[in-house]
Formats: structure tokens, C-alpha cells, sequence
């Protein structure tokens, strides 16, 4: 684990894109509804301490263009938080559990996903206690190592990127919070038994800021600008990645 990832808490990550067969509002209703059915289990409701979901929305899309990244699809983000790894093993490994899981195959769910634990490192000088400021709008960024670059020296870069990012005067005057989320290969077995593979791994940039206006502002400063052409000149930062606004829904703990 790397040395600044938070410890607090077990975190794992569900990427779930939405098949072709459903519109964005089906694709949605429907991991709504499957997470809904899932909290009333008495294995998540003693084991799982904070669930969210974070739907794609497009009301960046538009200011991201300039930056090289793919149009992204409908997509759905599942952050979940346990306070140890046992509770997430005895969640993922319960029955009913399994049985959600199985009977989503129903809408290929397991068609496009890959599940993963992840090491949240945070990297902007926030406190995650102090509740004053209220953050409504958050940003995602999921991003492949290219083949030419082992996960160790990807990661590196990636570490190097955002802190340099918040390093900056335009974005530090937002006071906005920066974390990256690194993945690991614990419980990789067991989410491979749900069907959610990890075939590729995913790095992730997730960003939250008081308004949309904030974080237009970020994604427009100069100096932010000439750092991510940079990395995507460097080590394609953009290829086979995506960065989008998100809708955060709370299921389990405050958002």
C-alpha cells in the first residue's frame, strides 16, 4: 500500500458500463434498484459502512474536449467501504449476495465491468472531518497504463501528475479535493466469482469541488492545461481513458 493511502477504511470500486441494449435512465434504474435490494441484506447492513453510486453525466464534456479525452459512455462508479478486509470478503461471499449478482446477468451487467479493491490516496490539504464545506461537484477520470509502461512506473507518473496538479495556485484557490485511487489484487477471486473481472486494471483521479463552476474553472487554467497535454504527450494519458462529471447517490454514508 502505498505510504500516503488512507487507512481508515477498506475501499473497493465497481466500473460498470451500460450495455447497448438499455438507455442511460434503464442502465441507471436498474443498478439503482440491484443496490437498493442489496442494503436491505443483514450482511451489508453489519459489514458495508458507506456505499455510493456515481452515474456519468455530460455537463463537462464540453470543457473537456480541449484536453484530448474520448467521448465517455454511460457509466456507473460503485464505491464501497468496509472497515476491514474480512467484512468485505464475508460481504461479497454471502449468498444473497451472490444471488444479486447472478440474476444481474439478466441485464449483462458482468458484460462490461471489472471490480477491484483500490488504495485511496488523497492528495489535496483537506480534512475529510470537517463537514463545513459542502463539495456538490465531483469529477471522475479512469485511466489504462499503456503496455510499454509497467504498473509500477505508471503509478509513479500518475502520483507525479496529480500532485504537481494540486500544486498549482489555480487550482489551489478553490480549495477542491483530490484523491487517487490505486488499485490492488485483494479480493480479486472473489469478484471474479461475481463475474466482475479485472482484466485491466483501472487508475482513477476523482475530484470534488463546491460547484460545476469551480471545477470548469479548474479544467480551463493554463498551467492545468499544459500538464495534462504534457502527460499526454509523455505516456498517452488520454488513450483508452475517460474523465466525466458525476452524480453522486449516497446508499449507505454521507457523501
Amino acid at each position: 500500500m502505498p505510504p500516503s493511502a488512507r487507512k481508515d477504511h477498506v475501499y473497493a470500486v465497481g466500473v460498470h458500463k451500460a450495455p447497448p441494449q438499455l438507455s442511460k435512465k434503464e442502465f441507471e434504474d436498474k443498478v439503482n434498484a440491484m443496490m437498493d435490494e442489496a442494503l436491505a441484506f443483514p450482511v451489508v447492513k453489519r459489514n458495508i459502512v458507506k456505499l455510493e453510486i456515481m452515474f456519468h453525466n455530460d455537463r463537462l464534456d464540453d470543457h473537456l474536449k480541449f484536453l484530448e479525452f474520448p467521448h465517455a459512455e454511460p457509466t456507473a462508479i460503485v464505491m464501497v467501504q468496509s472497515e476491514t478486509l474480512d467484512h468485505l470478503i464475508e460481504a461479497v461471499r454471502d449468498p444473497e449476495v451472490q444471488n444479486l449478482f447472478d440474476r444481474a446477468k439478466e441485464f449483462c451487467l458482468q458484460c462490461s465491468t471489472s471490480a477491484f479493491c483500490v488504495d485511496v490516496v488523497p492528495k489535496s490539504n483537506w480534512d475529510s472531518s470537517d463537514s463545513s464545506t459542502s463539495r456538490d461537484a465531483h469529477a471522475i477520470g479512469i485511466y489504462k497504463a499503456p503496455r510499454n509502461l509497467s504498473a509500477e512506473d505508471y503509478t509513479k507518473k500518475m502520483h507525479a501528475l496529480l500532485d504537481a496538479w494540486v500544486g498549482l495556485s489555480g487550482i489551489q484557490k478553490h480549495g477542491a479535493k483530490y484523491e487517487l485511487w490505486l488499485p490492488n489484487n485483494a479480493v480479486f477471486e472473489d469478484f471474479r466469482a461475481l463475474g466482475l473481472s479485472m482484466a485491466e486494471p483501472f487508475y482513477f483521479i476523482h475530484g470534488e469541488s463546491e460547484t460545476l463552476e469551480q471545477m470548469m474553472e479548474d479544467m480551463k487554467d493554463a498551467e492545468a492545461q499544459k500538464l495534462v497535454i504534457a502527460a499526454n504527450n509523455e505516456f498517452g494519458l488520454s488513450v483508452d481513458s475517460c474523465l466525466f462529471a458525476v452524480d453522486v447517490v449516497a446508499k449507505i454514508g454521507k457523501s
